[in-house]
């Protein structure tokens, strides 16, 4: 699907840039006995929606300094969830026998209103040129060791070590063996999370239980990332054929991507027929289908269903094509806003539970085309939202019906704006 918008037909004349100052969150970190921590990560974090799916970005990061103070600047205006978790970490590598000694000691990672988790956290709103202030508490105890050996390690290039939980990742202090790959992670608390390593694009990761103890003997294998074929067939005869991108097919074409459910997107390598997204690493992923002058019928990934469960496990090693099924055409939406408020984001929710499709809209109205055939829930939002959310979807109301048929031009009006 490719929405069209309406060229500018007039040069534009006294254009005003309004620069936004920046803002800064300081705050200050003591233990449980009111003892200032130093060296203790700092995080800020904002979310983002994304191709339809809010991700969360590290904006910024520092460390305590012996007084326990933090200062976090140059933030642009908005809404961020303060994050202190571990200590100053990096991944020390050595050689021979002797493991290099580390700190063990330990807290729960710690989100701003004094929460374990990013849901429970309380945001900080910055407005331009404004200050905020998030003091922490932090429940210090005696961390424990995990001791292992990561395999598949490429020389002279670093391995990077983090605890991952609730798609929450936060690095950790490790000390790192390049020629054994033996390696001993320091100050771990209890608790139920996944410890992944990486190295460019080779990832391992390996769900652990950490008891009040040291846990030794653990094995994980850095895997490289995978070329994923996309084999595309179209049901019918393309029309007439007309301008497009370079590398697309005359007439349409459909390209696939994975967005990372941790942040970013594979795109698909530059070949004209569009047949491989390149270099995916292991993980979790979103499957979109983004169809111009065509519309996708059906997508599958082995025997998932990548239109009723578009998420999708990358797994090490062979992974099976992505098989698209499309078709040239589609039907074509005209529609105007009449409510109060001004739109940014035109939403489409078709009634057979795919995935939803958006795009943005001018103050003249939006046009369409490519639409499957069917019945869809019209809805206009002041800014970009989670469309891909299925959560989000669900608890959605008040949207305008229209039936769309092939080859065939409908028209909707919106009496509302969500803001």
């Amino acid at each position: 699907m490719q929405p069209m918008a309406e060229p500018c037909k007039a040069p534009a004349e006294n254009l005003r840039i309004q620069l936004s100052p920046l803002g800064v969150i300081t705050g200050r970190v003591v233990d449980q006995d009111g003892v200032p921590l130093r060296y203790v990560n700092i995080y800020a974090l904002s979310t983002r929606i994304q191709n339809g799916l809010a991700v969360t970005h590290n904006d910024r990061s520092v460390t305590t300094d012996d007084r326990g103070m933090y200062r976090l600047w140059n933030l642009s205006p908005g809404k961020y969830v303060i994050k202190a978790s571990g200590f100053a970490v990096s991944t020390v590598s050595f050689l021979g026998d002797s493991t290099p000694a580390a700190s063990i000691e330990a807290y729960p990672t710690t989100y701003s209103g004094g929460g374990q988790t990013r849901d429970s956290a309380t945001p900080l709103e910055i407005k331009p040129g404004g200050e905020a202030t998030a003091d922490f508490t932090l429940a210090v105890d005696r961390g424990f060791r995990l001791r292992g050996t990561l395999s598949g390690i490429a020389s002279r290039t670093t391995v990077k070590f983090e605890v991952v939980a609730n798609n929450d990742a936060s690095p950790v202090r490790v000390t790192l063996n390049n020629e054994t790959g033996r390696f001993e992670v320091a100050g771990l608390s209890p608790g139920s999370y996944s410890l992944r390593a990486t190295q460019d694009k080779s990832v391992a990761e390996l769900p652990i239980t950490m008891p009040a103890s040291d846990v030794s003997n653990v094995e994980m294998r850095l895997e490289p990332p995978v070329d994923i074929s996309v084999h595309t067939r179209f049901t019918n005869e393309p029309p007439a054929p007309i301008d497009t991108l370079e590398g697309l097919r005359p007439g349409g074409a459909c390209i696939v991507q994975l967005q990372s459910l941790t942040g970013g997107t594979n795109a698909p390598t530059p070949r004209r027929d569009m047949s491989v997204i390149a270099g995916v690493s292991p993980g979790r992923y979103h499957a979109i289908a983004q169809c111009f002058n065509a519309r996708a019928t059906s997508m599958t990934l082995g025997s998932q269903d990548l239109v009723a469960n578009p998420e999708v496990v990358i797994a090490p090693g062979s992974v099976p094509a992505i098989e698209l099924v499309a078709a040239y055409g589609g039907g074509v939406l005209r529609g105007e806003i009449e409510g109060e408020g001004e739109a940014g984001t035109i939403v489409l929710v078709p009634g057979t539970g795919g995935d939803p499709i958006s795009f943005p809209v001018s103050p003249k109205g939006f046009m369409l085309s490519g639409l499957a055939p069917g019945t869809y829930q019209v809805f206009a939002f002041a800014k970009e939202v989670e469309y891909r959310n299925r959560e989000f979807v669900r608890a959605l109301s008040g949207g305008v019906t229209v039936q769309i048929e092939d080859g065939k031009e409908a028209k909707v009006k919106i009496p509302a704006v969500i803001p």
